[in-house]
């Protein structure tokens, strides 16, 4: 009985997939950012449907450019995003857990238009 309950448990816990994304300071947002631009700008002017006025936004814009690249699963795969916001730009990376292989994406995106500004994705 004491398996059962505690399998069920898994179950359950297991298929919730609502995601909840995690903070990042100002500050924190501002210095990825900054990283970003400087080694991972576009070279192409790219621009998501709309402008973006709050994470979620930010996040479904990010997810709309992002899975035709590296997939829906993969983008999926690193949940939860952690999202930040500084000086007008989002900037959201993905999550792995720790010795798990592979990198994560991050993307910058200008709010008030919504333009892409950098995508990358460890390896």
């Amino acid at each position: 009985m004491k398996k059962l309950l505690i399998a069920c448990l898994l179950l359950f816990t297991g298929c919730d997939h609502t995601w909840q994304n995690l903070p990042l300071s100002t500050e924190d947002a501002r210095t990825i950012i900054k990283y970003n631009l400087k080694y991972y700008r576009l070279p192409k002017r790219k621009f998501a449907p709309s402008a973006l006025t709050d994470e979620r936004s930010a996040v479904k814009a990010a997810e709309k450019v992002l899975f035709p690249i590296y997939g829906r699963e993969v983008i999926r795969d690193e949940h939860p995003y952690t999202v930040g916001f500084a000086d007008g730009y989002w900037v959201i990376y993905g999550y792995l857990p720790a010795n798990a292989p592979g990198g994560v994406f991050s993307i910058v995106l200008y709010g008030e238009t919504g333009e892409v500004l950098s995508i990358a994705h460890g390896k």
